[in-house]
Parts: C-alpha cells; structure tokens; sequence
C-alpha cells in the first residue's frame, strides 16, 4: 500500500537472476474486486514496479499486494 494513497498498491522487484522475468501486481481490495497492474519486463539486474488501484463506491482499500511472476 502507498503511505499516502490508501487504494494504491504497488509492487516494486528485482531481478537478481541470470534470466529475463516478468511480473505485475495482484492487489487485493477489500470488498471491491481485487485487480492486477500492467506486466513489467526485467532484464538482469533490471529493477521495475508494477500498480494497482482499489476502485469504485465498495472499496475498503488495499488490504494486501502480491507478485505474480513467470520467465519471460
């Protein structure tokens, strides 16, 4: 969760690996949908971050961010 925005999570990575690898965020909004940021490429040693926004009138806010992560 972002100190200052409650419905904005954000996943940030690093790739310490040898291999390209792709991510994005899975954020988990309370009693609004759950909702997933954009797919970030990494390159070795490459860093990014990924984002998710809780949305809509039901929104309780980000109650936790995950990683989904695969090999390019």
């Amino acid at each position: 969760m972002h100190a200052q925005d409650r419905d904005l999570g954000i996943a940030a990575c690093t790739n310490r690996t040898g291999r390209t690898w792709i991510f994005r965020a899975v954020v988990t909004c309370g009693r609004a949908p759950d909702v997933v940021g954009e797919w970030v490429t990494l390159p070795p040693g490459g860093y990014g971050e990924s984002q998710g926004y809780c949305g809509g009138i039901f929104t309780s806010g980000v109650g936790a961010v995950g990683v989904d992560e695969r090999p390019a």
